[in-house]
This record gives structure tokens, sequence and C-alpha cells, in this order.
């Protein structure tokens, strides 16, 4: 955690590997910023939050439609709008158009992730 005043700054990193090998798979670094802006229609305890991301194959992700759950420790993300993509100049493969996710813990307080992706191509 970055600071906790006026918003909630966490620095994000998240990195995957191959469960039998060890070799690294995916990276992808940003920020998540909680910030104090309650969404009373959502939940008592649920407030706007936004997400950036970067990732080493040159693309960025602004998550607009974001927010936090305190009472479920759970995050909602979702960019569905080609805005919300940068590409850098050396990106290859297909033009993402759109990503959802959802973080949340269990009862044993394990992270559960699911993702949903949309690519043109």
């Amino acid at each position: 955690m970055l600071k906790t005043d006026p918003a909630i700054v966490i620095n994000w990193q998240q990195f995957t590997k191959n469960a039998d090998t060890g070799a690294p798979l995916h990276a992808e670094n940003g920020f998540l910023k909680i910030l104090p802006m309650p969404l009373a229609e959502i939940g008592s305890e649920c407030y706007k939050a936004e997400l950036m991301l970067s990732h080493p194959f040159s693309v960025n992700e602004m998550y607009k439609d974001c927010f936090f759950n305190f009472e479920n420790s759970e995050l909602f993300a979702q960019a569905l709008d080609p805005e919300c993509f940068q590409r850098g100049p050396t990106s290859k493969g297909r033009e993402v158009t759109g990503y959802k996710r959802h973080f949340r813990l269990s009862e044993e307080n394990q992270l559960m992730y699911d993702a949903w992706l949309g690519f043109n191509g």
C-alpha cells in the first residue's frame, strides 16, 4: 500500500508461472486506487476504484468501470471501450477490445480470480 489518504493506493504486481516447470508465463504491473466515493446503489461498503495496468508486451489497460466491495473483499473491474487500451509501437498480436476482471477471497482466504477477454480477430 502506497497511501491511504485521501484514497487508498496499492502498487499492483502480478506474476504467473508454469506449475510444473516454474517457467515465467505472464506479468503485469500497475496501480489500484480506491477512492472515497461510496457507491450506495451497488452496496453499503462499495467504493469507486480505478485500475491501471501495464504489460511487458507493450499494452496498457485502464479500467474505468471499477469498484471495490469492502464487505465481501471483492474487486470488479471492466474496460469495454477501445480507448481503455493503449498499444505500444512494438505491440503484436490481436487487439484487445474488452476485459472484465473479478477478484475475491474465498472462505479459506484464497484469492479467486475470473477474467473475460475480448479481442479483435
